[in-house]
């Protein structure tokens, strides 16, 4: 089966246009429920979860879950098939062995799960290729430029 894939890119000049992409995220994330964050220290990983949870009717501060590995958030907008966000964050992870805390295919197994992880390339040998691959990167001091991929 040939893997069918949709790939964008914007140069995001403020935070309003950032969290419009986590508004087009959810218009087009039909058939998946995992998006992969690349890119680095400090390029607006997070931030981006922060304005997806927004999108997503979550009231809680949403904070990266890098010393403990995941955060779960019920999501209240009844607009989206996810009931819930699990947010999961690589950074300290030295290979995907590390992961066994968690049982990634148990998660995505259940269409209710919406899982966000950043610095995915740290498991990139356990990701399955159905998914939505969003990759930071510094455009200048106050540009990022962010590209996008349905992997679908």
């Amino acid at each position: 089966m040939r893997q069918k894939r949709h790939n964008n890119w914007i140069i995001s000049k403020s935070l309003g246009e950032t969290r419009k992409l986590a508004k087009v995220v959810l218009e087009n994330i039909s058939g998946l429920n995992l998006i992969c964050l690349f890119g680095q220290l400090g390029a607006g990983k997070t931030t981006w979860v922060q304005f997806l949870a927004k999108e997503l009717g979550i009231g809680k501060r949403v904070i990266s879950p890098s010393f403990i590995l995941q955060r779960q958030y019920q999501i209240n907008n009844r607009k989206v098939k996810f009931r819930w966000l699990y947010h999961l964050d690589c950074f300290r992870l030295k290979s995907d062995k590390d992961l066994k805390a968690i049982d990634l295919g148990e998660l995505l197994a259940d269409d209710h799960n919406l899982v966000v992880i950043e610095w995915a390339d740290r498991i990139k040998n356990i990701l399955p290729d159905k998914r939505i691959d969003i990759k930071f990167s510094y455009h200048n001091l106050d540009q990022r430029k962010i590209v996008y991929d349905f992997r679908n």
